[in-house]
Formats: structure tokens, C-alpha cells, sequence
């Protein structure tokens, strides 16, 4: 019986199904670039099949090999590895830098008062009379943003170590100003990670398209500094696990936690995880996160454990056409869920003082249509629910 887990069994099986998928290693006429007959180095060739072309290396040596001057017949400036187009090379050094972004100008028309003028986020829609203002236009390019990320490769010869700073101008949502904020500041060594990044409990490849900036408001989404670690394993399934950011969002019946950060106590840093498996079809994550809420406000004090729960994944269906879904269930996750994050809804202090975590749940779906390689529509639907009612009653 062979070991399947074998490294060298795990390789002949990847190669086996690239070579099944693609016709081009089946089909294709293969032409020696480098090889030699002596001993050990490397032994490259071109596979050639319908007008593509791919290139095949293999070092049969047991330390690093320098490939000679190869004629693969591609124009100056080729790049073979498509994660690494863009990236500028550091003279002296086996580093290597890129420079990205985008501008991105939004025209919002609202026939009533729909919150914030920049962004749709229907928990911040007024309701009485306030909701009576009229039609509003808006023009921004606060979702405009610039990135430096750095790469070379790791210690361990395994993978790369990176660095990437990213910022947009939603510093302040509620202004149609640009304001600087900060999006992505982290360094990555391998499987590890730390810094300020997407949480460890989302699922980003989950998130569909909108015009919108804000996303469907239920979805997970949020940005922490976090301590992560990742771990592959088996086929094309990975598990990571993380120490975040804590912060306790609560409701409080003097309302002193809404003005000021003070009542919150955060003693232990939140806790997620996820276990991914991606297969030919698509992928499925499952994500939790363990939480430790907690409120001081001078008189009373109390505190509440919170845990939510996430499906979510990306199933294909025709050509380039995808379903996507997520779905969430948790007590004291309000934090987690995109448009409940800052309506203190993760708990509930009540008269006597006892802290109580709030249950929520939320699901998205969305079916995403490519028309061709330049065009694609994206129809999804959300819900986000907060009970129990009698606890903001009280």
C-alpha cells in the first residue's frame, strides 16, 4: 500500500490531475530546453499544444541548480508565475516589491434618507421624522486605494516571506470627505501571520460583488490585529487558528458604554478558527470564534462568554458562474456581522447589572454570471436577525 500522505505521493498526484485537466501535457509536443545526461541538475522542457504553451521544470539535484539561459521564445519581460506580475525587483538583494491600487468614483442618488450618504448600511437607516429629508446626491472616491506589498522567499525555502500596507479613505464613513484609513498592515512568514487583516472567522472568498461598497450586511467582514497560524493538510484542505483583537460592544441602561470605551473590559483576545476544504467543485469553509465580553462601569460588573459559528463557501456551476453563501449563528457575535459591527449588540447589561450575550444569526446568497471575460452580474440576497427583543427592553 503506498503512504498517500507521502509528500512524493502528493506531488504525482497533483501532476496526474493537472495532466488529466489540461490537454495541453496530454497532447501537447513537448521540446528540451535544458537537461543533462551526466548528472544530476535540471531538466527542463515546453509543452506546445492549440497556441499555449507551458514550461516544465524539474531539478533532479539535491541542492539549488542555476537554470542557464533558457530559449523559451517569449517576449522580454514575460512573466511565468502569475502572482508574481507586477513585482519589481531590489537590486542586490532577492527581494521584490509592487505597487497597486485603484480610483473608484461613486455617484449615490437617494429619494429618501437612507443613513449614510456614502455607503448603504440599513442599520443606520433613521426612522420617525427624521426619515423625512429629501432626494440626496453624493460624489466620492473615498473607496479609492493605494498598496505597497513586498516579497522574497522564507528561510525554510517553502514559501515567501511578505509584507503588505493598504489604505482606502473611509476613515470617517459618515463625511463624503476622504479621510486616510488604514485597511492592511501585516507580515506574513510562511503559514504564519501578524498584523492587521481580514479575521481569521471570515471566509473573504464568500463575499460577492455589489456596486455598493458596503457589501450585503449580513455577511462576516471584519479587520483586526491578529497573531494567525495556518496549517495544509492532506487534499487541498487547510485549518487555521488565530488570536485576535478583543473588543465588547454592549448595551448598557445609562448609556455610558455608547459615549466612551470605558465600560468595556476585554481581558482575554477572541479566538477563531476555520477548517477549509477545496475541491474541484468549489469550497467549503467552516469557521468558529470563542469570545470573553465583559463591561466595568463603576458600580456593576459582569461578564459573558460569546461564540458564533460560520458556513460559508463558493460552489461552481456552469462555465465561470458561481453560487455563493454564508451562513452565521452565535451568541454575542454581533461584532462579526458586517452591518451589526458598532450597534452594541454583542450584550446586554441589564438594571442589576448582569451581562447578558445576545443571539444572532445571518445568512447571504448570491449567484455571480460571467457574460464573457470582461463582464459579470452578481444577484444576492441577506438577512441578519438580533434577539431576544425583551433584552433591550429591560
Amino acid at each position: 500500500r503506498y503512504d498517500t500522505q507521502a509528500p512524493l505521493y502528493r506531488a504525482i498526484a497533483e501532476m496526474t490531475a493537472l495532466r488529466k485537466a489540461q490537454p495541453l501535457f496530454s497532447r501537447g509536443v513537448p521540446t528540451v530546453l535544458a537537461g543533462n545526461a551526466v548528472q544530476p541538475g535540471a531538466l527542463v522542457w515546453r509543452m506546445a499544444h492549440e497556441g499555449r504553451a507551458a514550461f516544465v521544470v524539474f531539478n533532479t539535484g539535491d541542492g539549488d541548480t542555476l537554470l542557464p539561459a533558457l530559449d523559451t521564445d517569449l517576449p522580454e519581460g514575460a512573466v511565468l508565475d502569475p502572482e508574481n506580475k507586477g513585482f519589481i525587483p531590489i537590486p542586490g538583494t532577492a527581494a521584490a516589491f509592487r505597487l497597486g491600487g485603484y480610483l473608484k468614483a461613486d455617484a449615490i442618488v437617494d429619494r429618501d434618507n437612507s443613513g449614510l450618504r456614502t455607503q448603504f448600511v440599513p442599520t443606520t437607516i433613521p426612522t420617525g421624522d427624521i426619515n423625512e429629508r429629501g432626494a440626496q446626491t453624493t460624489l466620492h472616491a473615498k473607496q479609492s486605494r493605494f498598496n505597497l506589498e513586498l516579497r522574497r522567499p522564507s528561510a525554510s525555502g517553502e514559501g515567501n516571506v511578505r509584507f503588505l500596507l493598504e489604505n482606502d479613505f473611509f476613515g470617517d464613513s459618515s463625511s463624503v470627505n476622504p479621510t486616510y484609513r488604514l485597511r492592511h498592515l501585516y507580515a506574513q512568514v510562511d503559514n504564519a501571520l501578524l498584523g492587521q487583516t481580514w479575521s481569521t472567522y471570515m471566509d473573504t472568498d464568500a463575499l460577492p460583488d455589489t456596486v455598493d461598497f458596503a457589501g450585503p450586511g449580513a455577511s462576516a467582514s471584519l479587520r483586526q490585529t491578529q497573531l494567525r497560524y495556518m496549517q495544509p493538510f492532506g487534499d487541498r484542505s487547510s485549518f487555521a487558528i488565530a488570536v485576535e483583537q478583543p473588543e465588547t460592544q454592549i448595551v448598557h441602561p445609562s448609556f455610558v458604554c455608547l459615549a466612551s470605551d470605558d465600560c468595556s473590559i476585554d481581558k482575554v483576545p477572541d479566538i477563531p478558527f476555520a477548517l477549509r476544504v477545496d475541491r474541484d467543485w468549489g469550497h467549503v469553509q467552516w469557521s468558529g470564534v470563542l469570545r470573553s465580553l465583559g463591561y466595568d462601569d463603576g458600580v456593576y460588573d459582569d461578564a459573558a462568554l460569546g461564540w458564533g459559528t460560520s458556513l460559508a463557501g463558493v460552489i461552481k456551476t456552469t462555465g465561470e458562474d458561481s453560487l455563493q453563501y454564508q451562513l452565521q449563528y452565535g451568541d454575542g457575535i454581533g461584532r462579526y456581522i458586517a452591518d451589526l459591527d458598532g450597534s452594541n449588540v454583542d450584550a446586554v447589561a441589564n438594571a442589576q447589572g448582569e451581562l447578558e450575550s445576545v443571539t444572532s444569526y445571518s445568512g447571504v446568497i448570491a449567484y455571480q454570471h460571467y457574460w464573457n471575460a470582461n463582464w459579470r452580474t452578481t444577484a444576492s440576497y441577506s438577512v441578519a436577525r438580533v434577539g431576544d427583543e425583551a433584552l433591550f427592553e429591560e
